[in-house]
C-alpha cells in the first residue's frame, strides 16, 4: 500500500496531472505464476491535457524512480502502474 500512496503522490507533483479519486485498495490473486504474494491494488483517476505517450513516459519514470526492476512475467513488481480508459 506503500508503494501506491508514493506514486499517486508522485503523480500529483507533477504539474501536467491531476489527481481526482483514489479507489480503496484490494488484494488479488497471482495469475499464472500463483506461489508469489498476492497483489494490492487501486485505481486512480487524473484528469491531463498531455497525449497517451508523455503519460506514459510519465509512468514510467515514476516506476524507475521508485525501483521497478524487470523481473519475469506475471511476476511480483515494486509498482506497476497500467493506464486505460483515455476520454
Amino acid at each position: 500500500m506503500a508503494n501506491i500512496q508514493e506514486a499517486v503522490r508522485l503523480l500529483s507533483q507533477n504539474p501536467q496531472i491531476e489527481v481526482k479519486k483514489r479507489s480503496s485498495f484490494y488484494e488479488t490473486s497471482p495469475v499464472g505464476v500463483e506461489k508469489q504474494p498476492w497483489f494490492v491494488n487501486c485505481a486512480v483517476e487524473v484528469a491531463s491535457d498531455i497525449g497517451s505517450k508523455d503519460l506514459l513516459k510519465i509512468i514510467k519514470d515514476i516506476e524507475l524512480s521508485m525501483g521497478r526492476e524487470s523481473s519475469f512475467v506475471k511476476g511480483p513488481r515494486k509498482i506497476d502502474i497500467d493506464r486505460y480508459n483515455f476520454l
